[in-house]
Protein backbone atom coordinates (compact mmCIF):
# COMPACT_ATOMS: atom_id res chain seq x y z
CA UNK A 1 0.00 0.00 0.00
CA UNK A 2 2.94 2.56 0.64
CA UNK A 3 3.22 3.04 -3.52
CA UNK A 4 -0.19 4.77 -3.06
CA UNK A 5 1.05 7.01 -0.54
CA UNK A 6 3.90 7.73 -2.84
CA UNK A 7 3.69 11.40 -4.19
CA UNK A 8 5.05 10.55 -7.44
CA UNK A 9 2.63 7.73 -7.81
CA UNK A 10 0.15 10.44 -7.14
CA UNK A 11 1.06 12.87 -9.36
CA UNK A 12 1.32 10.26 -12.17
CA UNK A 13 -2.12 9.04 -11.39
CA UNK A 14 -3.37 12.64 -11.83
CA UNK A 15 -1.48 13.51 -15.34
CA UNK A 16 -2.99 10.15 -16.09
CA UNK A 17 -6.41 10.58 -15.05
CA UNK A 18 -6.85 13.64 -16.76
CA UNK A 19 -5.20 12.82 -19.58
CA UNK A 20 -7.83 9.83 -19.84
CA UNK A 21 -10.18 12.74 -19.69
CA UNK A 22 -8.77 14.87 -22.33
CA UNK A 23 -8.40 11.88 -24.61
CA UNK A 24 -11.98 10.69 -24.46
CA UNK A 25 -13.36 11.61 -27.66
CA UNK A 26 -10.31 9.48 -29.47
CA UNK A 27 -11.79 6.13 -27.81
CA UNK A 28 -14.76 6.65 -30.35
CA UNK A 29 -14.92 4.27 -33.13
CA UNK A 30 -13.54 5.26 -36.71
CA UNK A 31 -11.62 8.21 -37.51
CA UNK A 32 -12.10 12.14 -37.63
CA UNK A 33 -11.59 14.77 -38.88
CA UNK A 34 -8.72 17.28 -39.09
CA UNK A 35 -6.47 19.23 -41.25
CA UNK A 36 -3.46 16.54 -41.71
CA UNK A 37 -4.33 13.24 -40.66
CA UNK A 38 -5.15 11.32 -43.35
CA UNK A 39 -2.09 12.40 -45.15
CA UNK A 40 -0.26 11.01 -41.92
CA UNK A 41 -1.94 8.19 -41.88
CA UNK A 42 -1.16 7.11 -45.38
CA UNK A 43 2.26 8.00 -44.84
CA UNK A 44 2.15 5.57 -42.04
CA UNK A 45 0.58 3.27 -44.76
CA UNK A 46 3.32 3.56 -47.39
CA UNK A 47 5.93 3.46 -44.57
CA UNK A 48 4.88 0.29 -43.63
CA UNK A 49 4.88 -1.28 -47.47
CA UNK A 50 8.00 0.75 -48.13
CA UNK A 51 9.38 -1.55 -45.17
CA UNK A 52 8.19 -4.83 -46.28
CA UNK A 53 9.28 -4.37 -49.59
CA UNK A 54 12.69 -3.77 -47.91
CA UNK A 55 13.44 -0.61 -48.10
CA UNK A 56 16.02 0.30 -45.74
CA UNK A 57 15.90 3.24 -44.24
CA UNK A 58 12.50 3.74 -46.24
CA UNK A 59 13.11 6.37 -48.90
CA UNK A 60 10.05 5.99 -51.76
CA UNK A 61 6.37 5.96 -51.27
CA UNK A 62 5.05 3.54 -53.78
CA UNK A 63 1.45 4.86 -54.71
CA UNK A 64 1.78 8.63 -53.77
CA UNK A 65 1.42 10.91 -56.94
CA UNK A 66 -1.16 8.30 -58.67
CA UNK A 67 0.86 5.45 -58.65
CA UNK A 68 4.21 7.53 -60.03
CA UNK A 69 5.67 7.19 -56.63
CA UNK A 70 7.19 10.04 -54.50
CA UNK A 71 10.37 10.41 -52.74
CA UNK A 72 8.73 11.82 -49.48
CA UNK A 73 10.62 9.51 -46.72
CA UNK A 74 13.99 10.57 -48.43
CA UNK A 75 13.18 14.55 -47.17
CA UNK A 76 10.60 13.76 -44.04
CA UNK A 77 10.68 12.75 -40.35
CA UNK A 78 10.52 9.13 -40.14
CA UNK A 79 9.93 8.61 -36.44
CA UNK A 80 5.96 8.81 -36.37
CA UNK A 81 6.08 6.44 -39.21
CA UNK A 82 8.25 3.77 -38.39
CA UNK A 83 5.92 3.74 -34.38
CA UNK A 84 3.05 3.56 -36.90
CA UNK A 85 3.94 0.93 -38.65
CA UNK A 86 5.68 -1.27 -35.80
CA UNK A 87 1.52 -0.74 -34.06
CA UNK A 88 0.48 -1.96 -37.35
CA UNK A 89 2.86 -5.01 -37.16
CA UNK A 90 1.12 -5.46 -34.24
CA UNK A 91 -1.69 -6.21 -35.23
CA UNK A 92 -3.39 -2.16 -35.25
CA UNK A 93 -5.45 -0.89 -37.85
CA UNK A 94 -3.56 2.18 -39.65
CA UNK A 95 -6.67 4.73 -37.83
CA UNK A 96 -6.22 2.95 -34.67
CA UNK A 97 -2.27 3.31 -34.97
CA UNK A 98 -2.19 7.08 -35.56
CA UNK A 99 -5.07 7.54 -32.37
CA UNK A 100 -2.63 5.78 -30.31
CA UNK A 101 0.56 7.39 -31.06
CA UNK A 102 -1.40 10.53 -30.72
CA UNK A 103 -2.98 9.51 -27.14
CA UNK A 104 0.14 8.55 -25.80
CA UNK A 105 2.17 10.88 -27.22
CA UNK A 106 -0.32 13.34 -25.17
CA UNK A 107 0.05 11.41 -21.72
CA UNK A 108 3.61 10.75 -21.83
CA UNK A 109 4.27 14.74 -22.78
CA UNK A 110 2.98 15.24 -19.34
CA UNK A 111 4.87 12.29 -17.33
CA UNK A 112 8.13 13.70 -19.71
CA UNK A 113 7.60 17.23 -18.27
CA UNK A 114 6.68 15.93 -14.86
CA UNK A 115 9.98 14.11 -14.26
CA UNK A 116 11.51 17.23 -15.75
CA UNK A 117 10.32 20.15 -13.74
CA UNK A 118 11.00 17.76 -10.51
CA UNK A 119 14.10 16.86 -11.66
CA UNK A 120 14.38 20.60 -11.91
CA UNK A 121 13.09 22.36 -8.97
CA UNK A 122 12.73 19.21 -6.43
CA UNK A 123 9.29 19.91 -5.81
CA UNK A 124 5.76 17.68 -6.68
CA UNK A 125 3.37 20.12 -6.60
CA UNK A 126 5.47 22.70 -9.00
CA UNK A 127 6.22 19.67 -11.08
CA UNK A 128 2.55 18.60 -11.06
CA UNK A 129 1.51 22.13 -12.07
CA UNK A 130 4.31 22.78 -14.84
CA UNK A 131 3.80 19.60 -16.29
CA UNK A 132 -0.47 20.04 -16.75
CA UNK A 133 0.20 24.02 -18.24
CA UNK A 134 2.84 21.93 -20.80
CA UNK A 135 0.29 18.88 -21.64
CA UNK A 136 -3.18 20.92 -21.44
CA UNK A 137 -2.05 24.05 -23.45
CA UNK A 138 -4.50 24.85 -26.67
CA UNK A 139 -2.03 24.71 -28.95
CA UNK A 140 -1.48 20.93 -28.04
CA UNK A 141 -5.09 20.22 -28.16
CA UNK A 142 -5.00 21.33 -31.70
CA UNK A 143 -2.29 19.58 -32.90
CA UNK A 144 -4.84 16.43 -31.89
CA UNK A 145 -8.04 17.93 -32.73
CA UNK A 146 -7.93 19.89 -35.17
CA UNK A 147 -4.99 19.78 -37.78
CA UNK A 148 -4.12 16.17 -36.47
CA UNK A 149 -0.39 16.73 -36.95
CA UNK A 150 0.97 13.74 -35.40
CA UNK A 151 4.94 14.83 -36.69
CA UNK A 152 4.34 18.13 -34.33
CA UNK A 153 2.75 16.97 -31.80
CA UNK A 154 5.36 13.54 -31.60
CA UNK A 155 8.53 16.24 -31.02
CA UNK A 156 6.51 18.56 -28.15
CA UNK A 157 6.07 15.35 -26.38
CA UNK A 158 10.12 14.52 -26.43
CA UNK A 159 10.84 18.11 -25.45
CA UNK A 160 10.89 17.62 -21.92
CA UNK A 161 12.23 14.36 -21.93
CA UNK A 162 15.44 16.47 -23.73
CA UNK A 163 15.30 18.82 -20.91
CA UNK A 164 15.18 16.45 -18.46
CA UNK A 165 18.40 14.56 -20.08
CA UNK A 166 20.20 17.73 -20.18
CA UNK A 167 19.13 18.19 -16.81
CA UNK A 168 20.66 15.00 -15.46
CA UNK A 169 23.71 15.30 -17.58
CA UNK A 170 24.63 18.58 -16.19
CA UNK A 171 24.03 16.96 -12.44
CA UNK A 172 25.73 13.91 -13.23
CA UNK A 173 28.94 15.08 -16.08
CA UNK A 174 28.67 11.24 -17.64
CA UNK A 175 29.03 10.26 -20.64
CA UNK A 176 26.08 8.24 -20.00
CA UNK A 177 23.71 10.47 -19.66
CA UNK A 178 25.34 12.73 -22.56
CA UNK A 179 24.52 9.34 -25.17
CA UNK A 180 21.23 9.51 -23.50
CA UNK A 181 20.67 13.28 -23.94
CA UNK A 182 21.90 13.21 -27.36
CA UNK A 183 19.22 10.39 -28.65
CA UNK A 184 16.38 12.10 -26.84
CA UNK A 185 17.47 14.92 -29.21
CA UNK A 186 17.43 13.27 -31.99
CA UNK A 187 13.80 11.75 -31.05
CA UNK A 188 12.78 15.34 -31.53
CA UNK A 189 14.82 16.05 -34.85
CA UNK A 190 13.57 12.71 -36.25
CA UNK A 191 10.06 13.19 -35.11
CA UNK A 192 9.40 17.16 -37.04
CA UNK A 193 12.23 18.82 -38.31
CA UNK A 194 10.34 22.53 -38.40
CA UNK A 195 9.79 21.68 -34.61
CA UNK A 196 13.41 20.72 -34.42
CA UNK A 197 14.37 23.98 -35.56
CA UNK A 198 12.45 26.10 -32.52
CA UNK A 199 13.02 22.89 -30.09
CA UNK A 200 17.02 23.30 -30.38
CA UNK A 201 17.60 27.09 -29.65
CA UNK A 202 15.26 26.01 -26.57
CA UNK A 203 17.56 23.81 -25.63
CA UNK A 204 20.71 25.51 -25.89
CA UNK A 205 18.89 28.68 -24.30
CA UNK A 206 18.07 26.19 -21.23
CA UNK A 207 21.38 24.97 -21.08
CA UNK A 208 22.72 28.99 -21.19
CA UNK A 209 20.46 29.70 -18.14
CA UNK A 210 21.67 27.17 -16.21
CA UNK A 211 25.36 28.13 -16.87
CA UNK A 212 24.41 31.38 -15.91
CA UNK A 213 23.18 29.99 -12.69
CA UNK A 214 26.10 28.28 -12.05
CA UNK A 215 28.69 30.58 -13.38
CA UNK A 216 30.11 27.85 -15.00
CA UNK A 217 29.77 27.64 -19.43
CA UNK A 218 30.30 23.96 -19.04
CA UNK A 219 26.51 23.09 -19.28
CA UNK A 220 26.44 24.65 -22.19
CA UNK A 221 29.34 23.08 -24.08
CA UNK A 222 28.11 19.40 -22.91
CA UNK A 223 24.49 20.52 -24.17
CA UNK A 224 26.03 21.45 -27.92
CA UNK A 225 27.90 18.35 -28.14
CA UNK A 226 24.59 16.31 -27.04
CA UNK A 227 22.92 18.24 -30.11
CA UNK A 228 25.32 17.86 -32.22
CA UNK A 229 25.92 13.89 -31.65
CA UNK A 230 21.66 13.94 -31.76
CA UNK A 231 22.10 15.84 -35.55
CA UNK A 232 24.50 13.35 -36.58
CA UNK A 233 22.58 10.11 -35.63
CA UNK A 234 19.56 12.12 -37.33
CA UNK A 235 22.26 12.53 -40.48
CA UNK A 236 20.22 9.77 -42.59
CA UNK A 237 17.80 12.40 -43.23
CA UNK A 238 19.20 15.64 -42.31
CA UNK A 239 21.89 15.01 -45.28
CA UNK A 240 19.97 14.35 -48.08
CA UNK A 241 17.28 16.93 -46.84
CA UNK A 242 19.93 19.78 -47.32
CA UNK A 243 22.39 18.10 -50.25
CA UNK A 244 19.70 16.16 -51.94
CA UNK A 245 17.45 19.54 -51.55
CA UNK A 246 17.73 20.91 -55.47
CA UNK A 247 16.35 17.53 -56.73
CA UNK A 248 12.20 18.56 -55.87
CA UNK A 249 10.41 21.51 -55.97
CA UNK A 250 10.49 22.19 -52.20
CA UNK A 251 11.85 26.14 -52.30
CA UNK A 252 9.22 26.37 -55.40
CA UNK A 253 6.19 25.48 -53.30
CA UNK A 254 7.48 27.40 -49.69
CA UNK A 255 8.51 30.92 -50.94
CA UNK A 256 7.81 33.68 -49.18
CA UNK A 257 4.85 31.36 -47.45
CA UNK A 258 5.28 33.17 -43.70
CA UNK A 259 4.39 36.41 -45.09
CA UNK A 260 0.44 35.56 -45.33
CA UNK A 261 0.17 34.01 -41.88
CA UNK A 262 1.54 36.49 -39.19
CA UNK A 263 -1.04 36.58 -36.61
CA UNK A 264 -2.30 39.38 -33.78
CA UNK A 265 -1.85 40.03 -30.02
CA UNK A 266 -5.35 39.57 -29.76
CA UNK A 267 -5.96 36.04 -31.54
CA UNK A 268 -3.17 35.19 -29.20
CA UNK A 269 -4.93 36.73 -26.07
CA UNK A 270 -8.51 35.03 -27.20
CA UNK A 271 -9.55 33.62 -29.99
CA UNK A 272 -12.68 31.39 -30.47
CA UNK A 273 -11.84 27.31 -31.18
CA UNK A 274 -12.19 26.81 -34.94
CA UNK A 275 -11.59 22.77 -37.27
CA UNK A 276 -11.08 25.30 -40.52
CA UNK A 277 -8.23 26.67 -41.92
CA UNK A 278 -5.57 29.20 -41.38
CA UNK A 279 -5.95 31.36 -44.32
CA UNK A 280 -4.03 34.40 -45.46
CA UNK A 281 -4.24 37.83 -43.35
CA UNK A 282 -5.43 37.74 -39.71
CA UNK A 283 -9.47 38.52 -40.56
CA UNK A 284 -10.73 35.06 -41.90
CA UNK A 285 -9.04 32.12 -39.94
CA UNK A 286 -11.19 29.66 -38.79
CA UNK A 287 -8.80 27.79 -36.18
CA UNK A 288 -7.59 29.35 -32.53
CA UNK A 289 -4.22 31.00 -31.88
CA UNK A 290 -4.73 31.61 -28.55
CA UNK A 291 -1.96 30.47 -25.63
CA UNK A 292 -4.78 29.78 -23.17
CA UNK A 293 -6.70 31.85 -20.74
CA UNK A 294 -5.60 29.36 -17.88
CA UNK A 295 -1.70 30.18 -19.66
CA UNK A 296 -2.05 33.84 -19.42
CA UNK A 297 -3.53 34.15 -15.97
CA UNK A 298 -0.68 32.25 -14.23
CA UNK A 299 1.57 34.93 -16.18
CA UNK A 300 -0.12 37.44 -14.64
CA UNK A 301 0.46 35.86 -11.40
CA UNK A 302 3.75 35.17 -11.84
CA UNK A 303 4.21 38.62 -13.09
CA UNK A 304 2.61 40.30 -10.00
CA UNK A 305 4.49 37.63 -7.66
CA UNK A 306 7.93 38.96 -8.81
CA UNK A 307 6.98 42.87 -8.83
CA UNK A 308 6.15 41.56 -4.59
CA UNK A 309 9.12 39.98 -4.52
CA UNK A 310 11.10 42.47 -5.61
CA UNK A 311 9.46 45.20 -3.41
CA UNK A 312 9.68 43.20 -0.58
CA UNK A 313 13.58 41.78 -0.93
CA UNK A 314 15.03 44.22 -3.68
CA UNK A 315 17.75 42.34 -5.73
CA UNK A 316 17.38 39.25 -3.79
CA UNK A 317 14.88 37.23 -5.32
CA UNK A 318 15.92 34.00 -4.83
CA UNK A 319 14.61 30.83 -6.85
CA UNK A 320 14.30 27.83 -4.32
CA UNK A 321 15.86 25.22 -6.94
CA UNK A 322 19.55 24.76 -6.41
CA UNK A 323 19.97 23.06 -9.86
CA UNK A 324 18.43 25.69 -11.68
CA UNK A 325 19.48 28.89 -10.31
CA UNK A 326 18.98 31.23 -7.10
CA UNK A 327 19.01 34.36 -9.39
CA UNK A 328 15.80 36.03 -10.29
CA UNK A 329 17.37 36.63 -13.64
CA UNK A 330 16.48 33.05 -14.74
CA UNK A 331 12.89 33.62 -14.50
CA UNK A 332 13.18 37.02 -16.05
CA UNK A 333 15.06 35.58 -19.01
CA UNK A 334 12.66 33.01 -19.61
CA UNK A 335 9.47 35.67 -19.41
CA UNK A 336 12.05 37.31 -22.08
CA UNK A 337 12.17 34.46 -24.23
CA UNK A 338 8.10 34.18 -24.05
CA UNK A 339 8.08 37.60 -24.78
CA UNK A 340 10.38 36.89 -27.93
CA UNK A 341 8.31 33.45 -29.18
CA UNK A 342 5.06 36.28 -29.33
CA UNK A 343 6.78 39.15 -30.79
CA UNK A 344 7.71 36.56 -33.78
CA UNK A 345 4.03 35.48 -34.33
CA UNK A 346 2.21 38.85 -34.22
CA UNK A 347 2.05 41.33 -37.67
CA UNK A 348 3.92 44.01 -37.11
CA UNK A 349 6.43 46.33 -39.09
CA UNK A 350 9.15 45.38 -37.02
CA UNK A 351 8.13 41.29 -37.37
CA UNK A 352 7.77 41.73 -40.86
CA UNK A 353 11.48 42.82 -41.25
CA UNK A 354 12.76 40.52 -38.98
CA UNK A 355 11.81 37.96 -41.11
CA UNK A 356 12.62 39.72 -44.52
CA UNK A 357 15.89 39.78 -43.43
CA UNK A 358 16.54 36.71 -41.15
CA UNK A 359 16.13 34.07 -43.88
CA UNK A 360 16.80 31.15 -41.88
CA UNK A 361 13.36 32.03 -39.94
CA UNK A 362 12.00 31.03 -43.54
CA UNK A 363 12.58 27.53 -42.80
CA UNK A 364 9.89 27.26 -40.03
CA UNK A 365 7.63 28.54 -43.23
CA UNK A 366 4.63 29.72 -40.77
CA UNK A 367 5.12 32.46 -37.88
CA UNK A 368 2.12 30.88 -35.72
CA UNK A 369 4.45 27.68 -35.11
CA UNK A 370 6.17 29.75 -32.42
CA UNK A 371 3.13 29.46 -30.31
CA UNK A 372 4.32 25.59 -30.26
CA UNK A 373 6.98 26.16 -28.14
CA UNK A 374 5.63 28.89 -25.55
CA UNK A 375 4.01 26.25 -23.21
CA UNK A 376 7.30 24.96 -22.80
CA UNK A 377 8.12 28.88 -20.97
CA UNK A 378 5.02 28.98 -19.54
CA UNK A 379 5.55 25.15 -17.85
CA UNK A 380 8.59 26.90 -16.62
CA UNK A 381 6.76 29.95 -14.89
CA UNK A 382 4.05 28.17 -13.78
CA UNK A 383 6.35 25.49 -11.60
CA UNK A 384 8.29 28.42 -10.22
CA UNK A 385 5.43 29.94 -8.73
CA UNK A 386 3.93 26.84 -7.41
CA UNK A 387 7.44 26.42 -5.35
CA UNK A 388 7.23 29.76 -4.36
CA UNK A 389 3.81 30.38 -3.02
CA UNK A 390 3.21 26.71 -1.74
CA UNK A 391 -0.57 27.71 -1.25
CA UNK A 392 -2.87 24.48 -1.66
CA UNK A 393 -5.73 26.18 -2.27
CA UNK A 394 -4.00 28.20 -5.15
CA UNK A 395 -2.76 24.11 -6.55
CA UNK A 396 -6.33 23.33 -6.64
CA UNK A 397 -7.50 26.49 -7.93
CA UNK A 398 -5.78 26.05 -10.95
CA UNK A 399 -5.78 23.13 -11.72
CA UNK A 400 -9.74 23.55 -11.82
CA UNK A 401 -8.90 26.75 -13.88
CA UNK A 402 -6.98 24.66 -16.62
CA UNK A 403 -9.11 22.36 -17.53
CA UNK A 404 -12.11 24.64 -17.61
CA UNK A 405 -10.27 27.23 -19.63
CA UNK A 406 -9.83 23.75 -22.12
CA UNK A 407 -12.72 22.28 -21.69
CA UNK A 408 -14.08 23.19 -25.12
CA UNK A 409 -10.92 21.82 -26.49
CA UNK A 410 -11.26 18.41 -26.23
CA UNK A 411 -13.65 17.29 -28.93
CA UNK A 412 -13.47 15.96 -32.47
CA UNK A 413 -15.37 17.50 -35.13
CA UNK A 414 -16.75 14.87 -37.51
CA UNK A 415 -16.58 11.22 -37.24
CA UNK A 416 -14.82 9.35 -40.59
CA UNK A 417 -14.66 5.88 -41.20
CA UNK A 418 -11.81 4.60 -43.34
CA UNK A 419 -10.45 0.85 -43.72
CA UNK A 420 -6.90 0.32 -43.90
CA UNK A 421 -7.15 -0.57 -47.77
CA UNK A 422 -7.69 3.29 -48.28
CA UNK A 423 -4.16 4.05 -47.10
CA UNK A 424 -2.29 1.19 -48.73
CA UNK A 425 -3.81 2.43 -52.13
CA UNK A 426 -3.69 6.12 -51.16
CA UNK A 427 -3.10 8.01 -54.50
CA UNK A 428 -2.34 11.80 -53.21
CA UNK A 429 0.99 13.66 -52.64
CA UNK A 430 0.27 13.38 -49.04
CA UNK A 431 1.51 16.88 -48.48
CA UNK A 432 0.28 20.75 -48.85
CA UNK A 433 1.57 21.96 -52.14
CA UNK A 434 2.87 18.78 -53.74
CA UNK A 435 6.95 20.42 -52.80
CA UNK A 436 8.46 16.59 -53.04
CA UNK A 437 7.77 16.99 -57.01
CA UNK A 438 10.72 15.62 -58.69
CA UNK A 439 12.53 18.75 -60.27
CA UNK A 440 12.58 16.29 -63.81
CA UNK A 441 9.39 17.01 -63.74
CA UNK A 442 7.77 20.48 -65.64
CA UNK A 443 4.64 21.31 -62.79
CA UNK A 444 3.96 19.81 -59.65
CA UNK A 445 0.51 18.59 -60.79
CA UNK A 446 -1.02 14.81 -60.56
CA UNK A 447 -1.00 12.96 -64.26
CA UNK A 448 -5.20 12.02 -63.53
CA UNK A 449 -4.67 9.79 -66.02
CA UNK A 450 -2.00 7.00 -65.03
CA UNK A 451 -3.13 3.94 -63.92
CA UNK A 452 -1.67 3.06 -60.69
CA UNK A 453 -2.03 -0.73 -61.43
CA UNK A 454 -0.51 -0.48 -65.15
CA UNK A 455 3.49 0.21 -64.49
CA UNK A 456 4.62 0.21 -68.25
CA UNK A 457 3.01 1.51 -71.18
CA UNK A 458 3.92 1.57 -74.88
CA UNK A 459 4.78 5.17 -76.09
CA UNK A 460 5.83 4.55 -79.65
CA UNK A 461 6.00 1.05 -81.17
CA UNK A 462 4.61 -2.38 -80.54
CA UNK A 463 5.41 -4.15 -77.27
CA UNK A 464 3.65 -7.32 -75.48
CA UNK A 465 4.41 -6.89 -71.62
CA UNK A 466 4.28 -10.01 -69.58
CA UNK A 467 5.49 -11.10 -66.08
CA UNK A 468 4.81 -7.13 -64.53
CA UNK A 469 5.63 -7.70 -61.11
CA UNK A 470 6.16 -4.14 -59.32
CA UNK A 471 6.37 -2.62 -55.52
CA UNK A 472 7.27 0.86 -53.74
CA UNK A 473 10.85 0.37 -54.90
CA UNK A 474 11.17 -1.78 -58.08
CA UNK A 475 9.33 -3.27 -60.98
CA UNK A 476 10.59 -5.85 -63.88
CA UNK A 477 8.89 -7.07 -66.53
CA UNK A 478 8.93 -8.76 -70.07
CA UNK A 479 8.64 -6.67 -73.13
CA UNK A 480 8.24 -8.76 -76.56
CA UNK A 481 9.21 -5.86 -78.94
CA UNK A 482 7.53 -6.38 -81.94
CA UNK A 483 8.47 -3.85 -84.32
CA UNK A 484 11.59 -2.78 -85.12
CA UNK A 485 12.09 -0.05 -82.20
CA UNK A 486 9.85 0.70 -79.33
CA UNK A 487 9.96 3.53 -76.80
CA UNK A 488 8.29 2.20 -73.77
CA UNK A 489 7.45 4.47 -70.71
CA UNK A 490 7.53 3.02 -67.05
CA UNK A 491 4.86 4.79 -64.90
CA UNK A 492 7.38 5.71 -62.07
CA UNK A 493 8.98 9.37 -61.89
CA UNK A 494 12.38 9.90 -62.56
CA UNK A 495 14.59 10.50 -59.61
CA UNK A 496 18.14 9.67 -58.52
CA UNK A 497 19.28 7.33 -57.98
CA UNK A 498 17.33 4.77 -60.64
CA UNK A 499 19.19 1.63 -61.95
CA UNK A 500 17.67 -0.45 -65.24
CA UNK A 501 19.06 -3.48 -66.27
CA UNK A 502 18.06 -4.74 -69.61
CA UNK A 503 18.83 -8.73 -70.39
CA UNK A 504 21.06 -8.35 -67.04
CA UNK A 505 23.11 -5.12 -68.88
CA UNK A 506 23.06 -2.04 -66.84
CA UNK A 507 21.87 0.97 -69.08
CA UNK A 508 23.55 4.09 -68.85
CA UNK A 509 21.03 6.90 -67.95
CA UNK A 510 20.80 9.79 -70.41
CA UNK A 511 21.95 7.55 -73.23
CA UNK A 512 19.35 4.23 -72.78
CA UNK A 513 17.35 5.87 -70.96
CA UNK A 514 15.66 9.29 -70.14
CA UNK A 515 13.31 11.27 -68.78
CA UNK A 516 12.03 14.68 -69.54
CA UNK A 517 13.23 14.61 -72.78
CA UNK A 518 11.83 16.69 -76.10
CA UNK A 519 10.74 13.43 -77.27
CA UNK A 520 9.15 12.23 -74.54
CA UNK A 521 7.10 15.44 -73.68
CA UNK A 522 6.02 15.74 -77.59
CA UNK A 523 4.65 11.94 -77.64
CA UNK A 524 2.07 12.58 -75.01
CA UNK A 525 2.58 16.46 -74.52
CA UNK A 526 -1.88 16.00 -74.30
CA UNK A 527 -1.04 13.76 -71.69
CA UNK A 528 1.48 15.42 -69.27
CA UNK A 529 3.83 12.43 -69.03
CA UNK A 530 7.06 14.81 -68.47
CA UNK A 531 9.11 13.32 -65.71
CA UNK A 532 8.44 9.72 -66.51
CA UNK A 533 11.37 6.91 -67.20
CA UNK A 534 11.76 6.34 -70.72
CA UNK A 535 13.50 3.32 -72.51
CA UNK A 536 14.22 2.28 -76.17
CA UNK A 537 14.09 -0.97 -77.10
CA UNK A 538 15.43 -3.05 -80.66
CA UNK A 539 12.94 -5.73 -81.62
CA UNK A 540 13.05 -8.61 -79.99
CA UNK A 541 12.04 -10.36 -76.31
CA UNK A 542 13.90 -8.14 -73.56
CA UNK A 543 13.87 -8.72 -69.81
CA UNK A 544 13.56 -4.94 -67.71
CA UNK A 545 14.36 -4.42 -63.84
CA UNK A 546 14.09 -0.58 -62.61
CA UNK A 547 14.93 -0.01 -59.12
CA UNK A 548 15.57 3.18 -56.77
CA UNK A 549 18.34 3.05 -54.78
CA UNK A 550 20.27 4.95 -52.67
CA UNK A 551 22.75 7.27 -54.02
CA UNK A 552 26.46 7.88 -52.63
CA UNK A 553 24.85 11.03 -50.43
CA UNK A 554 22.62 8.63 -48.61
CA UNK A 555 24.41 5.60 -48.29
CA UNK A 556 27.44 7.98 -46.44
CA UNK A 557 24.38 9.68 -44.25
CA UNK A 558 23.03 5.72 -43.41
CA UNK A 559 26.47 4.59 -41.96
CA UNK A 560 26.95 8.12 -39.78
CA UNK A 561 23.40 7.88 -38.79
CA UNK A 562 23.77 3.88 -37.90
CA UNK A 563 27.19 4.47 -36.41
CA UNK A 564 26.91 7.66 -34.06
CA UNK A 565 23.54 5.31 -32.80
CA UNK A 566 25.17 2.32 -32.35
CA UNK A 567 27.99 4.24 -30.10
CA UNK A 568 25.24 5.70 -28.35
CA UNK A 569 23.59 2.46 -27.46
CA UNK A 570 27.10 1.04 -26.19
CA UNK A 571 27.63 3.98 -24.01
CA UNK A 572 24.25 3.81 -22.32
CA UNK A 573 24.25 0.01 -21.62
CA UNK A 574 28.12 -0.20 -20.50
CA UNK A 575 29.51 0.66 -16.73
CA UNK A 576 28.54 4.69 -16.54
CA UNK A 577 31.96 6.80 -15.89
CA UNK A 578 31.37 10.29 -14.92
Amino acid sequence: MKIFYNSTFLALLIIFTLSLFALKDLLKSGFYTSHDGETHTARIAQYYIALKDGQIPPRFAGSFYNGLGSPIFVYIYPLPYILGSILHFSGFSFVNSFKMIMALGFIFSGVFSYIWLKELYRDQKAALIGALFYEWSPYRLQLIYVRGSISEHLAYTFLPLALFSITRLINFYSRKWLAISSLFIAFILLSQNLVALLSIPVIIFYSILISISKNNFKPTILTLIAITWGLVISAFTYIPAIFERNLIRFDEAFNLVYNSHFITLMQIIRSPWGYGFDLPGTVNDMMSFQMGLAHLLILSLTIILLIYLFIKKGKKIFLYSEEFSKNNLVIILVLFALSVAIFLTIETNITKFVWKNITLLHLIDIPWRFLGVMPIFVAVIAAFFMKKTKFGLIFIFLIFALIFANRNHIRINKSLFYTDEHFLTYTGTATQFSEFSPTSRNSTSIPYFTNKDLAVNTASGWVVYTNINSNSRKITFNADVISDEAQIRINKFFFPKIIILQDNQKLVEGKDFRSHSEKSIRLDSTKDTNGFIYVTLKKGNHYLEMKYVDTYIRKVANITSLFALCLALIIVFTKNRR
